[in-house]
């Protein structure tokens, strides 16, 4: 809300840095094996956390890591 609608200029490019935040958030996904991402919060158009659900077989715990 409130923002712009327009393309980002590095669309054109053929390279570009991305921002430590966005490095962080693949690294994330990448090591992630089992379970998913429940949430994913941006902040400012940047990545700012994000709540990982693992696997029960991850957790130890059986039902998939929700406990009281």
């Amino acid at each position: 809300m409130g923002g712009e609608d327009g393309g980002r200029p590095e669309v054109n490019c053929e390279d570009f840095l991305l921002k430590s935040q966005v490095l962080e958030l693949l690294e994330a996904i990448r090591q992630l094996r089992e379970g998913y991402i429940r949430v994913v919060e941006i902040k400012h158009g940047l990545p700012f956390s994000i709540e990982i659900e693992l696997a029960a077989s991850t957790t130890g715990i059986p039902d998939g890591g929700h406990h009281a």
